[in-house]
């Protein structure tokens, strides 16, 4: 839904720079958000094969996107910063210490960052998630860091103004940046292959984003109205999604009544997108933390780290201790705090987390006690059953009582 909205305001602002007469409104960039996760919503409720190819394509659309810049950034800068100012010279932005503020970078690079765990949400729907899965999140994670690294020195090595770049005379920063390196015809042939990239980026993040509200919904029932839609789709989602057309159509839903935030200003959207940074570092460090801890009662897959799993979780959960409150920080202090330039996250975030736990110790703990478990053709697994024992599973129809009918 950021992403969505993100995009809008991309396209927007090439719209204005094309045509000087044209001003965007906050109603240009929420009908045109709307519009976006329409589109996205249509091809999420594509069918998987389907699907699959439009993800290739977005991928190979993404990987041509990055060689075009790299390669059109280097060749027409006019300069190429020195070493001694790319690797030694750090520009502050905020009215925190240098280091405190660098810890603060990262706020925007993890919002980037958030594709990384779309192997987690699609695992269910992998013939062999258990090997595969873990691999797609490993290689997600090396691919991403290192063309990440690359397009990073690109900019560093040839950006001319920081402050420009970083400042309010054009409403996005890469914009700004492209208009420096190789001015405005060419800034906005790249900065449309942006855009496009952008799209596909939407149109990923929705898929995911559905399959999250299907579990919620079909599996846990922790949505509410789950009770009058809890049938267990009846075969494995691999051989077609329609039975995801609803849950994609909550999710268009829920993204365009969120998009409405735009009206309440850029305060309000950033107390409500910055949001997910956070709950994203939670979900990571919990159940990291959990494998570390406990690690006999928690079973491993069949590909894992092995020995290094302790040398990675156990950086990866101190950084999320230290991140996650850095992150609830303003940019600015003192004077220079405004209602605009506060950070809300860790007042949005505290608010919807104490409501969970509200009902969950109301309502919820009377119902929910552990995600319900399935086997490959969509039967629901008793306590204790595993794979191959699907001669026992329960599959759950569509009864207002929520009694499970058991078929043999």
């Amino acid at each position: 839904m950021s992403l969505t909205l993100a995009c809008s305001k991309m396209i927007l602002t090439a719209v204005a720079l094309s045509n000087p007469n044209f001003t965007p409104r906050d109603w240009h960039v929420f009908v045109l958000a709307s519009v976006l996760l329409i589109l996205n919503a249509v091809v999420c409720s594509l069918g998987t094969k389907s699907l699959m190819i439009v993800s290739h394509i977005g991928a190979f659309f993404n990987f041509i996107t990055f060689v075009v810049f790299c390669i059109m950034i280097s060749f027409s800068s006019p300069k190429s910063n020195p070493a001694s100012d790319v690797w030694g010279t750090l520009t502050n932005g905020t009215d925190w210490p240098v280091g405190f503020a660098v810890i603060m970078s990262f706020l925007g690079v993890i919002w980037t960052m958030s594709g990384y765990d779309a192997p987690i949400h699609l695992s269910e729907e992998c013939i062999d998630a258990e090997n595969d899965a873990p691999k797609a999140i490993i290689g997600n994670s090396v691919v991403g860091a290192v063309l990440g690294w690359f397009a990073a020195l690109v900019i560093a090595y040839t950006v001319s103004d920081v402050k420009a770049v970083i400042g309010p005379e054009v409403d996005q920063p890469m914009v700004s940046f492209l208009l420096q390196v190789v001015g405005k015809e060419t800034g906005l042939v790249v900065f449309s292959f942006i855009i496009v990239c952008c799209i596909f980026e939407g149109q990923a993040c929705m898929i995911i984003s559905s399959r999250l509200v299907s579990n919620a919904w079909f599996r846990d029932r922790i949505l509410p109205g789950s009770q009058y839609r809890q049938k267990i789709r009846p075969r494995p989602v691999l051989t077609g999604i329609s039975e995801l057309k609803y849950p994609v159509c909550i999710d268009c839903l829920i993204g365009i009544a969120f998009n409405s935030l735009v009206f309440g200003g850029p305060e309000v959207v950033g107390a409500i997108f910055s949001v997910g940074v956070t709950a994203q570092y939670f979900a990571f460090v919990i159940p990291i933390a959990l494998r570390l801890i406990f690690p006999g009662r928690l079973r491993p897959g069949r590909w894992t780290l092995g020995k290094y799993s302790h040398v990675v979780g156990i950086p990866g959960i101190l950084w999320g201790i230290l991140v996650i409150p850095v992150l609830s920080f303003p940019a600015k202090r003192g004077s220079n705090l405004t209602p605009t330039l506060m950070n809300w996250t860790g007042l949005v975030y505290g608010g919807a987390m104490l409501l969970a736990l509200i009902w969950y110790a109301v309502d919820a703990r009377k119902w929910f006690t552990l995600p319900r478990r399935v086997d490959e053709d969509g039967w629901e697994l008793a306590q204790g059953e595993g794979r191959g024992h699907s001669s026992d599973a329960v599959q759950v129809d569509l009864v207002e009582d929520r009694t499970p009918r058991r078929r043999r």
